[in-house]
């Protein structure tokens, strides 16, 4: 459990008129008494009608993605901002630029992928890496060179044999 409990066991049921992503999700944040919160401020054509039935602030925000169309990053920092928002948009995209190096035979431990675009990879605990960071892989049995990839999910797992984590990514489309 973590700080995204509140918006796990907020249950919202609402109609919504003449509405944008921005309007549901101040909304929904008010309701679950959350206060610190950062929706980006893009400018998307209106719902006449958006019916929200009996689910949680998760669901509604995978609902406002599905609707509207958008790939909306949504996370809450450890320091308590919930943050609602296109990639590009947040803190941690940081222009596109890797936080760290991962190599396989290095601190890489296992990776897998079936397409080369999306995998995971098991490394030793490195807690200044999050949701939304670029960090490059090396790894020549799938790239000839450094690949950039987005972490899209981390899971922490803590033993008898130490820490580490489990990162689920996604590659970074080239421009």
């Amino acid at each position: 459990k973590d700080g995204m409990e509140k918006l796990r066991e907020t249950k919202i049921v609402q109609t919504f008129v003449d509405t944008q992503p921005r309007e549901i999700l101040k909304f929904c944040f008010n309701k679950a008494g959350i206060t610190d919160f950062a929706i980006s401020d893009q400018e998307l054509p209106l719902r006449h009608y958006f019916v929200v039935g009996n689910q949680n602030v998760l669901q509604v925000q995978k609902l406002i993605n599905q609707t509207w169309k958008l790939d909306w990053e949504f996370y809450r920092e450890p320091e308590g901002i919930v943050i609602c928002q296109p990639w590009k948009e947040t803190e941690r995209y940081r222009g596109g630029q890797p936080v760290a190096r991962l190599e396989c035979g290095k601190n890489i431990l296992d990776l897998w992928t079936s397409d080369c675009q999306t995998g995971g990879l098991r490394t030793f605990l490195l807690p200044m890496l999050r949701h939304g960071h670029v960090i490059e892989v090396v790894d020549r049995r799938f790239w000839a060179t450094e690949t950039l990839v987005k972490i899209e999910r981390i899971e922490y797992n803590y033993g008898a044999n130490g820490a580490g984590m489990v990162i689920e990514w996604q590659k970074v489309p080239e421009n």
